[in-house]
């Protein structure tokens, strides 16, 4: 298990760079580009989180930058013209480079990167991780080491930027969305009350952290029953940052949701209507057209669910979509009816220390009768009183 010392949101919004020529440890210079590359979150969607760092011969830190959004220039253009700016051309004798990616080799949006770093003079490249295109992989540094810059692979770095590829390697390779659950359980497993009672689970600073999740995710699902009790927004409002507002899709098949409460006091009708996304099956748009045509009069999208319709087609959907991540927000009913059919990556479970007794709906009750879930490489991060466990479930089979 690793522990995460500082939340990732805290990361985003403490990072600071060093003072130029400052002294830094190779694992500091690693961390730096690890950090640094949160400012690609909810930006970068189909693209990878990168980070990057050069210190001087002395290992004196000179510049740091980030992917910053998709189709913009990458981290290693980006920090080749703060050099620029900083006019530290005297200073790149023997550098060495710290990046959580490999640089690239191939001519997409923007240039290669590769290019660009054989005309700085430098020593050592150091790399997280591979580029997992298969198409790609290896040939960012067969390119470097053919200029005659040495490239050095770091297992520990490779797991201190593991989260970074998360999302882009999963898309890559499978073509479907990166589906992941949050969850705010009790000690006992408790995710929440029965029927009207309501109550909080999880601190202040664990619903923050969960508006953090929001924004690394292109989409949010929800079902029902989440819509009729809390009538939720689901955009971003973390204290600390703003991001942009993620489509929320309402899973309703039934139009139970739909048909609680008039539209106009549907929030997810109200507040940036366009960002959302109402799936019900199409025999139930067909006895309801005019609302049909009133919810696509407010710029929010509809889509229909035939008759024989399956998780696993409308995960398929979603891919056809370009949506390439997932949160799942929805309650035990959601969260059981994707793991059971395999279509989930990860778990974000807050755990509070609280026991919930009484009318309660425990977690377990999202499973298939004598179903067991493997998890791995799980992180736990300390979220004041509370606890973010994060854990993988390996999906085995591609759904195309």
């Amino acid at each position: 298990m690793l522990i995460r010392k500082t939340p990732l949101d805290e990361s985003f919004w403490l990072y600071e760079e060093p003072e130029l020529l400052k002294s830094l440890t190779p694992q500091e210079a690693m961390g730096l580009a690890c950090q640094i590359a949160l400012k690609g979150v909810g930006s970068v969607h189909k693209n990878p989180l990168v980070g990057t760092v050069l210190v001087d011969r002395q290992h004196r830190f000179l510049a740091a930058a980030a992917h910053l959004a998709y189709g913009q220039e990458h981290a290693e253009i980006n920090l080749i013209e703060c050099l620029h700016k900083r006019q530290l051309e005297n200073h790149l004798a023997d550098s060495i480079l710290y990046t959580t990616l490999e640089p690239c080799s191939h001519v997409g949006k923007t240039r290669p990167c590769v290019e660009a770093l054989s005309k700085v003079p430098l020593k050592e490249v150091i790399y997280g991780s591979i580029d997992p295109n298969p198409l790609v992989a290896g040939k960012g540094i067969a390119y470097l080491e053919d200029k005659k810059i040495a490239c050095t692979h770091s297992s520990e770095f490779e797991i201190m930027g593991a989260h970074l590829l998360e999302h882009f390697r999963w898309n890559l390779m499978q073509k479907t969305p990166y589906i992941a659950i949050k969850a705010a359980l009790s000690l006992n497993g408790m995710a929440a009350y029965s029927g009207d009672q309501r109550a909080w689970i999880t601190c202040e600073r664990s619903r923050n952290y969960g508006h953090w999740l929001r924004n690394d995710y292109e989409a949010i699902l929800v079902g029902a029953n989440t819509v009729i009790r809390d009538n939720p927004t689901l955009n971003i409002r973390h204290p600390k940052f703003k991001g942009r507002t993620p489509l929320r899709i309402v899973l309703d098949p039934e139009a139970k949701a739909l048909l609680a409460r008039p539209l106009h006091k549907h929030h997810l009708l109200s507040v940036e209507p366009h960002k959302t996304l109402w799936i019900c099956k199409s025999s139930v748009w067909k006895k309801n057209s005019a609302l049909m045509k009133e919810i696509e009069t407010l710029g929010a999208h509809i889509h229909s669910l035939e008759k024989n319709w399956n998780l696993k087609n409308l995960v398929e959907f979603f891919a056809s979509q370009n949506i390439a991540s997932l949160l799942l927000e929805g309650g035990p009913h959601v969260w059981g009816s994707f793991l059971n059919e395999g279509l989930v990556n990860k778990l974000y479970v807050f755990l509070a220390p609280k026991l919930f007794s009484g009318n309660a709906m425990n977690f377990a009750r999202a499973f298939e009768p004598h179903s067991n879930i493997e998890l791995t490489y799980t992180t736990l991060t300390c979220l004041e009183e509370d606890f973010l466990m994060e854990a993988k479930i390996e999906r085995k089979e591609d759904l195309r």
